[in-house]
């Protein structure tokens, strides 16, 4: 079922079967709506270039995304965006260095969260340029110590969430430049290297594969 108001636009799986999806979203693009939250509805550029006419938005959810650098150049010219959330479908190179730079446009944005993609180096330099991003959720395949340097351009997160099969033990530690950083929560990775990251930051509110639990106990059994 879909639900409207005046403030937010929700679509799920169930509403394609009565409505395609471009049909529904040009038939709202002369309203003001500030959230559009597209469920477990595949996502292509041709959603993008209809989202792309609603220029108020400042809340955007996407799950199942299959869009290249094109769809994000679109998404990025909303610029009012203060949370954006994309699950992409498959963590293919569908999108390159260029379409990350594309996001580095949307300077208002304080809440972006990126799901099952693949990024590299560069696509973390472009994303370092969102100076007013205070929240960051990365589920990728790796972070290597030249990713996290470009993170640290991100002077005012206060959250951070790494998903990711590989993270960079030396690289991890750059994590202390972000000074405002308030809560780490870290998933998918050694025992050791979170123990070690522990150690060296006992003040930071930090999670060890998702517990906040877990990342005390190992603090109180290494003596710190």
């Amino acid at each position: 079922m879909s639900s409207e108001s005046l403030w937010g636009l929700s679509y799920s799986v169930s509403d394609v079967w009565q409505h395609p999806r471009s049909y529904i979203l040009d038939l709202h693009k002369d309203l003001e709506y500030e959230e559009i939250s597209l469920i477990g509805l595949p996502f292509e550029n041709e959603d993008a270039f209809h989202i792309g006419a609603l220029t108020g938005l400042k809340l955007l959810f996407i799950s199942r995304a299959i869009v290249t650098d094109s769809g994000l150049e679109i998404i990025s010219k909303l610029t009012n965006l203060r949370r954006l959330e994309i699950s992409f479908l498959t963590p293919d190179q569908r999108i390159t260095d260029q379409g990350f730079s594309q996001l580095a446009n949307l300077s208002k944005l304080r809440r972006l969260q990126l799901g099952n993609v693949h990024i590299l180096e560069d696509g973390f330099f472009h994303l370092a340029k969102l100076s007013n991003l205070e929240n960051l959720t990365i589920d990728c395949e790796q972070i290597t110590e030249i990713g996290f340097r470009h993170l640290t351009g991100l002077k005012n997160l206060k959250y951070l969430t790494l998903d990711c099969e590989q993270i960079d033990k030396d690289g991890l530690e750059h994590i202390s430049e972000l000074t405002k950083l308030k809560s780490l929560v870290i998933l998918n990775n050694s025992l050791a290297l979170d123990i070690i990251f522990l150690r060296n930051h006992p003040d930071l509110n930090a999670k060890y594969n998702g517990s906040y639990k877990e990342a005390d106990r190992h603090r109180h059994s290494f003596g710190f």
